[in-house]
Order: structure tokens, then C-alpha cells, then sequence
């Protein structure tokens, strides 16, 4: 866009490259919001998987029976 300022180009021209560029930047910024939901579920999963883990090492011997608290920390979840 400067360089329409400075120097006298076609518009035609102009406007082609602004649409490609333009079109270039659309691309880029779409990857970078699917990074970013990425990064998002991952940041999510490991705060699952912190949270499971410290329940588990709470746990005073080996399961024997049935823990709520451990089952909702396990299951993302259920399909009948």
C-alpha cells in the first residue's frame, strides 16, 4: 500500500496484488487460530491428566474399590 503512495502503478495491478496478499494473510491467519485451538486442547489435556495423576498418587494402596472422585477425573465421556 506505501508503495501506491510513492510510486504511480496501474490499479488494476495494484488491486491484484493487494488481493493476493491479502488472500496470503487470510491463509496464515486461519493456520494460526487452528494452532491456537490446538494448543488450547493440549493446554486443557494436561490439566486432565496433572489432575488425574495427583489423584492417584494421593491414594494411600492399590484400588480396591470404586473412587467417584477418581472415576469423573478418568472420563471425558460416557456414551450409552
Amino acid at each position: 500500500m506505501e508503495e501506491n503512495d510513492r510510486v504511480s502503478i496501474d490499479q488494476a495491478e495494484y488491486q491484484q496484488r493487494y488481493a493476493s496478499f491479502e488472500a496470503r494473510y487470510e491463509k496464515a491467519k486461519g493456520r494460526s487460530e487452528k494452532i491456537e485451538e490446538l494448543r488450547q486442547s493440549r493446554r486443557i489435556k494436561r490439566v486432565q491428566m496433572d489432575t488425574f495423576l495427583s489423584m492417584l498418587l494421593r491414594q494411600d494402596s492399590v484400588l480396591t474399590e470404586f473412587d467417584e472422585d477418581l472415576w469423573v477425573a478418568v472420563v471425558d465421556k460416557v456414551v450409552l
